[in-house]
């Protein structure tokens, strides 16, 4: 969830980019990493990505 609109993080456009290589999924969140619920966000996005079968990894970035 967008921490601030409230609302669904794909639809509120802050993933910027996602790319899967050799089971390890890459997700750029538009969020400052210092936020205040951007590890609830990293959290959330690895459990949900890493309990897929065939995903060895799950690295959650932000871009400031």
């Amino acid at each position: 969830m967008n921490p601030l609109t409230g609302l669904d993080i794909i639809r509120t456009n802050i993933i910027l980019k996602t790319s899967v290589e050799a089971g390890v999924v890459r997700v750029v969140v538009d969020l400052p990493a210092d936020h205040q619920f951007a590890s609830a966000i990293k959290e959330d996005i690895t459990e949900k990505l890493g309990s897929l079968w065939d995903v060895e990894r799950v690295d959650v970035v932000f871009t400031a």
